[in-house]
């Protein structure tokens, strides 16, 4: 669960530096969580990647990583 929760504070600082800051009232301040997933629409780059490895079973990924991918078969 820890690696889950890593990938997803490493992604929403990749959508904060693309997205870039708000204007609110004169003063700039970062995007706040709910923001960056109204722009990305609720999905996030963990489920991309498990429904990527899913379609492409074959692909030759460490047996480690697979089974916290995909779950243990």
């Amino acid at each position: 669960m820890r690696e889950y929760c890593v990938v997803l504070v490493f992604e929403r600082k990749i959508l904060r530096r693309i997205f870039g800051l708000t204007k609110y009232n004169q003063i700039w301040r970062i995007k706040t969580n709910e923001e960056l997933d109204k722009f990305i629409k609720h999905k996030n780059i963990v489920n991309y990647i498990k429904a990527g490895l899913v379609a492409y079973k074959e692909c030759q990924i460490p047996e480690q990583l697979r089974r916290y991918l995909i779950g243990n078969p």
